[in-house]
């Protein structure tokens, strides 16, 4: 079952859902877990499903995680969806990070 879907079972309670799953999205953060795809997976349903004004401050913390998250389609989403909602000044380190990964980007994570 993605995020979508238990927002659409569930509308009255997407804040909360949203809430909850931000927390575990900053604690794979912290640990440093992004390189398995079912974080990467969560990652991508969290900024799918977030209003773009709450993900703008969260944008920063994904800087050292980029390199990692270019394996998966997920996590090539993601980095797109990080990259559309960044302030310019985050946008520019982001782009900058994923300047030498731009190929992989576009084809490896795409096509698994």
């Amino acid at each position: 079952i993605s995020l979508s879907e238990m927002i659409a079972a569930n509308p009255a309670r997407r804040e909360f859902i949203l809430q909850q799953t931000k927390q575990r999205v900053e604690a794979l953060l912290q640990r440093k877990l992004m390189n398995f795809q079912c974080a990467q997976r969560l990652l991508n349903d969290y900024l799918s499903n977030e209003v773009p004004a709450k993900l703008t401050e969260m944008s920063e913390r994904f800087l050292e995680h980029i390199e990692v998250m270019t394996d998966y389609k997920e996590g090539c989403e993601a980095i797109v969806r990080i990259i559309a909602v960044a302030s310019a000044k985050e946008r520019k380190a982001l782009v900058k990070t994923c300047k030498g990964m731009m190929g992989k980007l576009m084809t490896e994570g795409a096509n698994r």
